[in-house]
């Protein structure tokens, strides 16, 4: 596990309770709104620890209470980058991997202030909401590569955000009422929203993915009645109107556009993976004699060597077999820049139930440095399905993979450790 914060203290006390569990943990002092500094953060918890699996947006501030118009913008605008542009950098520095592998969780702890309006909170509030909406357009986005996004409610918990509150000047003038939610014993006990985190991180949730999830609600009869969830939508942010609003023509046809933008495109597929190797390097790899060493699936055969070259106009050609099926992908370089970018037209001929035969689809290939490092992004335009795009994603993530083996072959020929 790896824990940052701020507060170098905060920081301490979770990585000894870490520890004292028996685990391995990185402590680290940082801004989650300082993309630079966080940015050194993910790599060195990647480097350490491995690819993250599981990013939980904590981070958060209360900001000003009071009057919108006496406060200090600066204070104001602080407390909105805090609660929704940091959730948002952590979460762009690690979501191109968690896709590119095909795994991975991000659980947004949002509260009850972005389901509801109160007075004097309105930093907080616009920022909660944001990442409310965000995590349901962000869901959408990321399902077809096997990534959950969540908004997680904890309830109301005893935390220095909330004891500040509670006792401050601000507090207790504008929002004495916030005193006896505790006065009456209706906060939660911080087990409880750990238990909802440890069991949406686990995967229990899933089906869930770009809801609002209460802590107060079973997560388990949630999950089971997820299709009237989906139905109804329920759970998510959306505006009550009068009925008689609701059935004209033009509304209800607005409401199907609506329902096809919030699912994600099945024409496109867009995978990233970083590789120990300088970007000419990485380039290299699409040469034939190379292609030839990670392309293939499992158990695949070349029935013909591989021909592809790199060039501007150059044709490419790749035929094998697998698991029974025949495959014959071809097209031409439409453009060709050593260690900067590769575009192809690419279509294919195959026995496959599910992939068929297609042409006019464009994968595009950027070789990106990345701290001595290079960052392969693959993204392939103009798929005819979602059978097709999930296919996609599997051979493009297993190519990626190939890559890196192979790059750590050079490696190892060459006795880098």
């Amino acid at each position: 596990m790896a824990v940052v914060a701020r507060s170098a203290h905060a920081v301490a006390n979770a990585a000894r309770a870490v520890e004292r569990a028996g685990g391995p943990v990185i402590a680290r002092q940082a801004d989650v709104t300082d993309e630079p500094a966080m940015a050194d953060v993910v790599e060195e918890v990647c480097d350490r620890l491995g690819p993250i699996t599981i990013l939980v947006n904590n981070a958060g501030s209360i900001g000003p209470i009071g009057p919108f118009g006496e406060s200090r913008f600066d204070e104001w605008w602080r407390c909105v980058e805090v609660n929704f542009r940091g959730p948002a950098v952590c979460t762009q520095l690690v979501i191109n991997d968690m896709m590119a592998r095909g795994r991975g969780r991000i659980i947004n702890v949002v509260g009850g202030a972005g389901t509801a309006s109160f007075t004097y909170f309105s930093a907080y509030i616009a920022a909660k909401t944001a990442v409310l909406r965000w995590t349901e357009a962000l869901a959408a986005e990321v399902a077809p590569y096997g990534v959950q996004v969540f908004a997680m409610e904890p309830g109301t918990v005893l935390t220095d955000m909330s004891s500040f509150s509670t006792t401050s000047a601000q507090g207790r003038r504008w929002i004495p009422w916030f005193k006896g939610i505790f006065d009456a014993g209706l906060d939660v006990p911080m087990e409880r929203v750990t238990n909802r985190a440890l069991d949406l991180a686990a995967g229990k949730g899933d089906a869930l993915s770009g809801c609002y999830i209460p802590l107060g609600e079973d997560l388990e009869n949630l999950a089971a009645k997820v299709p009237q969830i989906r139905r109804d939508v329920m759970y998510s942010l959306r505006i009550a109107r009068l009925p008689e609003a609701t059935t004209t023509s033009r509304v209800i046809a607005m409401r199907a556009v609506r329902r096809l933008s919030e699912i994600a495109s099945p024409s496109t597929v867009q995978l990233c993976r970083r590789l120990p190797a300088t970007p000419r390097e990485a380039f290299a790899l699409w040469r034939g004699d190379a292609v030839a060493s990670w392309f293939l699936p499992v158990g695949g055969e070349w029935t013909e060597p591989p021909m592809m070259e790199p060039r501007s106009g150059a044709g490419f050609s790749l035929r094998m077999t697998a698991r029974g099926e025949k495959y014959y992908i071809r097209g031409t370089v439409i453009a060709g820049e050593p260690g900067e970018r590769l575009t192809l037209e690419w279509g294919w001929a195959s026995s496959s139930p599910v992939l068929g035969s297609h042409s006019g689809t464009v994968v595009a290939v950027q070789f990106l440095p990345a701290r001595g490092e290079v960052d392969v992004v693959i993204t392939h335009e103009g798929l005819p399905s979602e059978a097709v795009r999930d296919a996609y994603i599997r051979g493009w993530r297993r190519c990626l993979e190939g890559m890196a083996r192979v790059v750590a072959g050079y490696q190892h020929d060459a006795g880098v450790s």
